[in-house]
């Protein structure tokens, strides 16, 4: 992950790039961030390229945190935790 993010800092800005592994743990953080925060949920994804450069607008982005809370509800329920 170190060198993922160190390659995108080095990079100069781009346009329009192929998805790379630091893309994805950009993208992956904000999720995840947003996943904690209180309904009704927001992604941020202005000044984040990473999104664009992965293809997820913001529909895909809720319908991902949807599609999380299911699957962690459900292995919480699994594991006795709720």
């Amino acid at each position: 992950m170190r060198n993922a993010f160190a390659d995108s800092s080095a990079s100069p800005e781009r346009t329009v790039k192929a998805a790379d592994l630091s893309d994805v743990l950009i993208a992956s953080v904000i999720l995840a961030d947003s996943l904690e925060a209180p309904d009704p949920r927001t992604v941020e994804m202005n000044g984040a390229s990473a999104f664009q450069s992965i293809g997820l607008s913001e529909q895909d982005c809720a319908a991902i945190l949807a599609h999380a809370e299911r699957q962690l509800g459900s292995l919480q329920d699994a594991l006795g935790c709720n």
